[in-house]
């Protein structure tokens, strides 16, 4: 009998049809797309941190900080665009947010965009290449 799982433990997809990691934030293994949206989530530097200084420390073990509810919820507008975006080039950001019913809520500053969708999430996106998306807002919060 396997000990691995067989499902993301956050959205429970097939982890024989999509590839798979452990998350930054606790120890559930879960799928691309949720990983995905794992580094949007604005907590996500801080737990990569708090585990290589585990890490660097001994600690082979850290179980993480503890991952953030809105995770275990399905994805708001501004995480689906990030999946989108995660990875891509710098050049169709604008269009995919405003296919999505994204507004500007900023002018762009230097190399980042500030999108509010009708769902009332937030998200920037730094035109690094790759993108790198952060959701500022979920909705309801």
């Amino acid at each position: 009998m396997s000990h691995w799982p067989t499902h993301c433990e956050r959205c429970g997809a097939d982890l024989a049809k999509v590839s798979s990691i452990m998350s930054k934030f606790n120890q559930d293994t879960i799928c691309s797309p949720c990983k995905a949206r794992e580094r949007a989530h604005p907590g996500y530097k801080a737990a990569d941190e708090a585990e290589v200084a585990a890490v660097r420390a001994g600690d082979r073990n850290f179980p993480g900080v503890g991952c953030p509810p809105v995770l275990y919820n399905p994805p708001c507008i501004a995480e689906q665009v990030a999946i989108v975006l995660e990875g891509q080039e710098p050049n169709p950001t604008v269009q995919i947010a405003l296919c999505h019913g994204g507004v500007f809520t900023a002018d762009p500053v230097l190399d980042t965009d500030q999108y509010r969708f009708p769902d009332g999430s937030e998200l920037s996106v730094k035109r690094t290449n790759p993108v790198r998306c952060t959701v500022l807002a979920y909705p309801n919060t």
